[in-house]
This record gives C-alpha cells, sequence and structure tokens, in this order.
C-alpha cells in the first residue's frame, strides 16, 4: 500500500453540495492540512420531455398519489425562496459550511458539469490527476470516471452492506424495525454499493427515531468515518473485509408505503390522535388571521419578541423538554426561511432595528445537555442561525447528572465539557448562565443564591472569556423568581434575567423579565407558527 504521503490530492463526485457535504470537505481539510480537494457537481441540463417522463414513471409508481405529494413539492421549493437571513446587518453564524466561503479559504475548487459520467469530466478528473476519488450523494458512476483516480473511488455510504444497499437512509432500517443503521466507507465498483468496505460503524435507532432524524446523525457519524477511512488509506491499512452474500439493494419506497411508516411513528410518539389534528387545524387558522392582520396594522406598531425556549434534542425521550432531532430540524428551516431570527444578546444591547411587520425570534436553549452539542449545534449551524445556551457550570465542569432527572428516573444523559462549548462559541454560537448546579433560587437563602450567581459567573468568564454575562432562571415559573433574587442578578453584573413561564415581550422589554415560551417535541409547525404569531 501506498506511503503516508502519498494522498494528497482529491476528486469528490457529487450532485448536491449540501451542508453535510460542505461539513464532509471542511473535516478533510482540518484532518490533512496538505490535501487539496476537486469538486465535481452533477448538474444535467434536463429537456422538458425528460422531466414529463420521469413524472410519468413516478406517477406509475406511486399512483394518484403522486399529484398532490408533487403539487406539495412545487409549492415548497417556490415558497422556500424566501429567506429571511440577517436582520438589519445582525449577523448570522459563520459561513464554515458554505461551500463559497470553503472555497475562497483556498484548497478546493468546484467545477459543475452537465454529465458527470462523461467524456468531458473523464478528460478533466485524467488531467487533474487525483489519488483518490470520494462519491458524495452523487449519481451512480461509470467506471470511465470512478476508476480514473490513482487509488479508485470511495464512497460514504449510508447504510450498512450488503445488506441494505440503495436508499433511502434509514428508512428501511426502522421499517424493519432493526435496532441500528450502518455508516460504511466502501469502493466503489459497477455494482451499486458492492466494493470492499475500509471502514464501518453503527448508529443505534433510538425509541423515536425518525428517517430525517437518522440521516441527520448519519451525516455526521459519516463524516468521521470517512476522514477515518482516508487516514487508512494513508497508513496503507487497506480494506477491511470483501463484502459477502448476494445482499438487498433498495430503492425510494411508494408514498403509501412512507405515509404507513410516519402514521406508525407518530402513533408511537402520542402525536397523532384526533385532537392532535383538529388543534392543528385551528391553529392554522388562528395563524392565518393573525399573519394577514399584520398588513393593516399601522408601521408604528410596537415591536414584539419571542423568545424560544428549548432543552433536549433527541429521539431517546419524548417529555416536556425535549424534541425530536427532525422536528428541530423542521423548527429551524421553517424560522429561517420566515422569520427574523437574531441573537438574544444583540436585542438586550439594542443592536437590533425593529422590523415591525413580524416579531423578532431568539433561540435559546437552558441547562447544557451533551445532546446540544451533538444535534442541536450541527442544525443551527446547517441553517447559519444565532442561538443562545444557558448551562448550569457545575454541572458542565462535573458531568453530574441534573437533580430534576433524578427525580424523574431519567437517568444516563450526558452534559457538554467546556471543549466542546468552546467549540460551539467559535462556530458564533452564545453561552450564558443557568447557576452552578441548577438549584432553585427561591429555595435557598440570599447569601447562598448570590454566591451561585457570582461563581457561575466567574467560571464562564474563566472559561469562555466573556465579559458581559447573561442569565436564565432555573425553574423560570413565576412561583420561583422573586424580586429579591431578580435584584441579585442585576447586583451581580448579569445584562439580563430570563423567565420560563410563557409570554411574549415587547422590544422595549424588562431586560430582568425576559418571556420565554417552552418548546417540546408535541410542538408542530402549526403550533410553532401559532406561538409567533402570539398564540399564547
Amino acid at each position: 500500500m501506498p506511503p503516508v504521503e502519498s494522498i494528497r490530492k482529491l476528486v469528490v463526485f457529487t450532485g448536491d453540495p449540501s451542508f453535510s457535504i460542505v461539513a464532509a470537505l471542511r473535516s478533510i481539510l482540518d484532518e490533512f492540512d496538505d490535501v487539496s480537494i476537486d469538486v465535481l457537481i452533477h448538474r444535467p441540463k434536463r429537456k422538458f420531455s425528460d422531466l414529463l417522463r420521469s413524472q410519468f414513471r413516478n406517477l406509475k409508481k406511486h399512483g394518484v398519489s403522486w399529484m398532490p405529494y408533487l403539487a406539495c413539492e412545487v409549492w415548497s421549493r417556490l415558497a422556500f425562496r424566501r429567506t429571511q437571513g440577517s436582520v438589519n446587518g445582525t449577523p448570522v453564524l459563520d459561513g464554515r459550511y458554505d461551500l463559497v466561503d470553503l472555497v475562497a479559504k483556498g484548497r478546493v475548487r468546484v467545477t459543475e458539469l452537465s454529465s458527470i459520467n462523461g467524456p468531458d469530466a473523464q478528460r478533466l478528473i485524467e488531467k487533474l490527476a487525483p489519488d483518490l476519488g470520494l462519491s458524495l450523494a452523487a449519481p451512480i458512476l461509470k467506471e470511465r470516471v470512478f476508476g480514473v483516480p490513482r487509488l479508485g473511488t470511495i464512497n460514504l455510504h449510508q447504510g450498512r452492506v450488503p445488506d441494505y444497499r440503495g436508499m433511502p437512509p434509514a428508512f428501511w432500517e426502522i421499517l424493519n424495525r432493526e435496532k441500528s443503521v450502518g455508516c460504511t466507507i466502501h469502493k466503489v465498483l459497477s455494482a451499486l454499493d458492492s466494493g470492499p468496505v475500509l471502514a464501518e460503524t453503527e448508529v443505534p435507532i433510538e425509541k423515536f427515531s425518525t428517517p430525517a432524524g437518522m440521516r441527520i446523525l448519519l451525516d455526521s457519524v459519516g463524516n468521521a468515518l470517512l476522514v477515518d477511512a482516508i487516514r487508512r488509506l494513508r497508513d496503507g491499512k487497506g480494506y477491511m473485509r470483501e463484502q459477502a452474500g448476494k445482499g438487498k439493494t433498495n430503492r425510494r419506497p411508494p408514498l403509501t408505503l412512507e405515509r404507513t411508516l410516519r402514521r406508525r411513528l407518530a402513533k408511537q410518539e402520542g402525536t397523532s390522535s384526533n385532537t392532535n389534528i383538529i388543534k392543528d387545524i385551528t391553529l392554522t387558522g388562528y395563524s392565518t388571521v393573525k399573519a394577514a392582520g399584520r398588513y393593516i396594522r399601522p408601521a408604528s406598531s410596537p415591536q414584539k419578541v419571542v423568545v424560544l425556549l428549548y432543552h433536549r434534542v433527541n429521539d431517546a425521550l419524548r417529555d416536556n423538554v425535549t424534541v425530536g432531532i427532525e422536528r428541530f430540524d423542521q423548527h429551524m428551516a421553517y424560522l429561517k426561511r420566515y422569520w427574523p431570527v437574531v441573537p438574544l444578546r444583540a436585542v438586550i444591547r439594542g443592536e437590533v432595528e425593529p422590523v415591525r411587520r413580524k416579531p423578532l425570534v431568539c433561540v435559546t436553549f437552558d441547562d447544557g445537555y451533551r445532546d446540544n452539542y451533538d444535534y442541536a449545534a450541527p442544525i443551527l449551524q446547517k441553517h447559519r442561525l444565532p442561538a443562545t445556551f444557558f448551562v448550569s457550570t457545575g454541572k458542565l465542569t462535573h458531568q453530574a447528572p441534573f437533580d430534576h432527572d433524578v427525580q424523574s428516573n431519567v437517568l444516563g444523559l450526558p452534559n457538554m465539557n467546556w471543549d466542546q462549548v468552546r467549540e460551539m462559541q467559535s462556530a458564533g454560537l452564545d453561552f450564558g448562565s443557568h447557576t452552578v448546579n441548577h438549584v432553585n433560587l427561591a429555595q435557598v437563602t440570599l447569601d447562598e443564591a448570590k454566591h451561585d450567581l457570582i461563581e457561575s459567573r466567574e467560571t464562564i468568564r474563566k472559561e469562555l472569556g466573556h465579559e458581559e454575562f447573561l442569565f436564565a432562571y432555573p425553574y423560570g415559573k413565576r412561583t420561583d423568581i422573586s424580586s429579591q433574587v431578580r435584584d441579585l442578578v442585576r447586583e451581580s453584573a448579569y445584562l439580563c434575567c430570563c423567565s420560563a413561564y410563557g409570554g411574549i415581550n415587547d422590544h422595549q422589554m424588562d431586560l430582568f423579565n425576559i418571556l420565554r415560551t417552552g418548546v417540546n417535541y408535541n410542538f408542530s409547525l402549526a403550533a410553532l407558527r401559532s406561538r409567533l404569531n402570539g398564540w399564547d
């Protein structure tokens, strides 16, 4: 096998340079400082007749249900062109996972091709003379291109081979009630997903996992596995094993089967009842009326600020402080496209100009669970949305469980550590205090409360270098918050005090009683939209 220094030029085949692909490229560049990457993007020029034939095939496969599905897809793509973006220059997260930004930093070049398997592509690859090819969300490649790189081409496949070749990732495994979904790096051969395996791992399917949520996990796991596979080749370790058995190649399931699985998962989660359907219809009607009303209100109407409160993002639990991975991604995609999302710190400092017609939206998290780092942060980075995380500093330092979890018999939930917090902060996410050990400040003496506030503040100063400090009240119900403790928060050099009992703020809000709306797994998009429009 080749020596370490032999893999320096990579060519990436892809049809979709999405967030996950750019994240994979950045992981490779961060790990190997002597590697350059040429990205070849498949951009076919499709004729109208080709589109018609494709739709006919889909209609034949999926039946009449394809027509409303197609209509929803077209509407969604047109509507999603509306991207709110930053508000009056308010910064969003940095562009580290933006392909344009990655190219600007060097070592990456991008070429768009009308056919990634055509003769022009072959000639270009031969001219580039890459050491290794990477197939990342690429169309099926022909040997004329995947065979050109000196060491061939490897593919990141979200599935266990040979049992789950093909696509879509995680769907068939969840449908078949498997315990895990494989993630595999294998050499590309002419037969789909049939090459020898270079690296592999398994991602557990949690009780409430969905295919879309699993794909977010597989993207992150796959990027780390890809780096490991390249390192194995550079170290001369070669392939782990040949695939044994015929296996099975999956295709996209019929829409009827997709609906069957969605209904099964919704029933298991407890969100499929007729009551929830009626509630969503009611909330949608409310939001429609309120949205229309915004355009007949005077432009001088007071600016509103909605502060959303999340705690945990995972698929192992469903309770009043947990939201699913897919649902959180849906929430952030929706906010990005339709609402002015701004950092809470910028609102507190008075750095955000009013937008009048819509409330400003701030995203916050309490406590400091590890899933904030594993799942919430990548999703926020994907959508480039700011958020503030209020952490209990002692729980992070000592990795101790939260008392409310122990009392509820919810054990084994890890917390973030300070290295992870600093990594998130470097990406543009903000942090504030949630006391040292999540103590209920209404149940301790004022001296104990003051000591807790100061110790938490100083830990954040030491670990993160902050000189201005934000605070969120643990528990945060009306009965938990006393005027004396709020005075202590102010005296302890905090800029604000956030509660947790609901409500919407005016732009000129009381900084030491910032109202926040709690969000959990049962918050459909209709429920979220209604809260943003004033339903409390």
